[in-house]
């Protein structure tokens, strides 16, 4: 799948930049810090 205009988040872990890409492009500019936070509830 391709989406179009797609600007990438800039991480260092490659769920966060991947999570923060597809967060990034609905409108959500996030910083990693916080992925991480919002990462670590989804398994509690």
């Amino acid at each position: 799948m391709i989406i179009p205009k797609l600007t990438p988040f800039v991480g260092v872990h490659c769920v966060t930049t991947t999570t923060g890409t597809l967060l990034k492009h609905i409108g959500m500019d996030l910083s990693e810090p916080m992925l991480f936070g919002l990462g670590s509830q989804c398994f509690l």
